[in-house]
């Protein structure tokens, strides 16, 4: 967390605008529908840790003004390892447009 504070304090310090980017769970090269990184949660980071993890990210440069947003989720894909695929606004499981509604609160 060292190096990302440090990044973004010189980014931001140098004027840049910085928008979080949350792409994939892993420590891993991106992407394909095998990686069990399609959804915002996988078998070893579970949907409500993805959630603290973004809102605790969000607090930690609020009061940086040149922070402007958060991406929730890069490249929402199918994680075909585990047969499950994210939904807009059906009420499932992987409905998307309910996570990021409660992501936004």
């Amino acid at each position: 967390m060292e190096v990302f504070d440090r990044t973004v304090l010189s980014l931001t310090n140098a004027g840049v605008a910085v928008i979080l980017n949350n792409h994939i769970s892993d420590a891993m090269w991106c992407c394909g529908e095998w990686d069990e990184n399609g959804l915002w949660y996988n078998t070893r980071y579970s949907a409500d840790m993805w959630l603290e993890t973004v809102t605790e990210m969000s607090a930690r440069y609020s009061d940086n003004l040149l922070v402007i947003g958060n991406d929730l989720r890069n490249e929402i894909r199918a994680d075909r390892q585990n047969n499950q695929f994210a939904s807009w606004g059906d009420g499932g499981t992987n409905d998307w447009k309910a996570v990021a509604t409660e992501a936004g609160n």
